[in-house]
């Protein structure tokens, strides 16, 4: 009875099979349906669910016997949670999303598919070129000719399962792993996006490596850049700069496919602001200029996040401003992955490099010798409870400046410099640069255990400098950071709530 009802009606038996309403007696049939009839996808889809929904109606033997699997296999099937990944179908007249379910095994099988595809022996081949011993079977739940479900199955193998909740895969594949095009991507695309899913094509990725940069287990790289005072078409020439300095570490890394892969557009990972004005004291409690900025970094950096939830995320992050940088720092915090840049020659060169959590907790780590600095009081009291921490790093020296500036105040001043490179730090010395960072936390540290109650911070140093200070800063020192045009002024406070980083 149900041979001839698939015969005459095959749409209605599979709508039959899936709704459970097949009558115990003609239970056995099913496996002859799947003997004979391999090649229809839907039936044999339906078939197997019916199964994996009522297990008391499977025997192994006769599921074996009917698709030429072992019978470890079949079990293996039945007893393993299978990758399901999904890939669009388009002619000119119809288009529609499939499934291809992709279970790992542990026993070895000649056959991938109920109806042996012969195409899956690419993927095969590809794993093995990748020096993955793994054995595979596919179920797919929708008829088809063309060969462009392969990546889609390939990816499966490569990618973590949360991201297919949200990616299509389209494109034939070899078992080098190279991308070719396939046709209807036009429709392709359509249909994908009306199912709320993102498509991956030939035109967005020529190899599955290039894929698995930017959607596998691996950090992603993402630039960030704070400019002051330049139009829009300097801020593009800039942003491509530092985004070809991330690609001689990252070969993949390119701007337009991480707004195909993520919607991150260029307006996202750049922060341009105009002239910062000077405010006076009473402005540190008020939604000044440079609280706004320090909020829109923030923001910018939510928004960034919330489009890379799952996956590790590494900012490349230059900035323009010492004293601004160093609060973005307090903002971005000493939990993210982050490599900070220096610009010099017309050039972004990265200097420190905070990409894992033990590299993270380099500036942080109280040291007790200071070998690279000289720390000196330049004016002291016996009472005053502030402190001012006057930093020369860079060819700037403010010492004179900060003296000027607490001449007529109750303000200890302490002098840090470099005792070697002043002014001129060698950018192929990475971990000179952090060493630097490390051992300035640790004099403000030694600092802060004295008698001061307030520290106010007067930096001259590189940009990448006052951002790790920052981060390494955090909010363990109360205290106000200024900032110097013609004269000093203070520009935030380290304790303020609108300071404290979220990341």
């Amino acid at each position: 009875m149900i041979k001839q009802l698939y015969k005459n009606s095959p749409d209605i038996l599979v709508k039959a099979i899936n709704e459970d309403s097949i009558k115990d007696k003609d239970v056995d049939q099913l496996y002859d349906l799947l003997k004979d009839y391999p090649q229809d996808n839907e039936l044999t889809f339906a078939i197997y669910k019916f199964f994996d929904r009522n297990p008391e109606y499977l025997d192994y033997q006769k599921f074996s016997k009917s698709t030429g699997l072992s019978v470890q296999v079949v079990k293996e099937i039945f007893n393993t949670r299978p990758t399901k990944v999904y890939f669009p179908l388009a002619n000119q007249e119809y288009s529609d999303i499939a499934s291809a379910y992709v279970f790992s095994l542990k026993s070895k099988t000649e056959k991938f598919s109920f109806s042996n595809k012969s195409d899956l022996i690419k993927i095969k081949d590809l794993l093995k070129n990748k020096g993955i011993k793994k054995n595979f079977f596919v179920i797919f739940d929708k008829n088809f000719t063309q060969r462009s479900y392969l990546l889609s199955v390939a990816c499966a193998f490569f990618l973590p399962d949360y991201v297919f909740d949200s990616y299509a895969f389209t494109g034939e594949i070899n078992s080098e792993g190279e991308i070719f095009d396939v046709g209807f991507i036009r429709q392709k695309e359509k249909i994908t996006k009306e199912k709320g899913l993102r498509l991956i094509s030939p035109k967005d990725a020529d190899h599955i490596d290039e894929i698995i940069y930017y959607l596998g287990e691996e950090p992603i790289d993402i630039p960030f850049l704070q400019l002051s005072n330049k139009t829009e078409e300097e801020a593009l020439i800039s942003i491509e700069k530092l985004s070809e300095k991330i690609k001689e570490k990252s070969p993949f890394f390119n701007l337009k496919k991480l707004e195909k892969f993520f919607n991150i557009n260029r307006e996202d990972i750049l922060l341009i602001t105009g002239f910062l004005p000077q405010i006076s004291k009473e402005d540190l409690k008020k939604e000044n200029e440079w609280i706004k900025t320090i909020k829109t970094f923030e923001e910018k950096l939510k928004n960034i996040y919330s489009k890379i939830s799952r996956k590790k995320r590494i900012l490349h992050i230059a900035s323009s401003v010492s004293s601004l940088s160093f609060g973005m720092g307090i903002k971005f915090g000493a939990k993210k992955p982050v490599i900070i840049y220096h610009y010099q020659a017309d050039e972004y060169f990265p200097v420190i490099d905070l990409s894992n959590d033990k590299k993270i907790r380099q500036i942080k780590q109280v040291k007790k010798e200071i070998n690279l600095l000289e720390a000196e009081y330049l004016k002291k009291s016996e009472n005053s409870r502030d402190l001012a921490v006057a930093i020369w790093i860079a060819s700037h020296n403010p010492f004179g400046d900060v003296l000027r500036y607490c001449e007529n105040k109750s303000c200890d001043v302490v002098g840090i410099k470099l005792k070697d490179n002043q002014g001129n730090l060698p950018i192929s010395d990475k971990k000179l640069w952090v060493d630097i960072v490390n051992q300035i936390y640790s004099v403000l540290n030694n600092l802060k255990n004295e008698r001061y109650q307030r520290f106010h911070f007067f930096i001259s140093s590189p940009v990448a400098i006052s951002f790790a200070l920052g981060m390494s800063v955090g909010h363990f020192i109360n205290g106000t950071v200024y900032n110097k045009n013609n004269q000093y002024f203070p520009v935030f406070e380290v304790e303020d709530s609108r300071m404290r980083s979220i990341f």
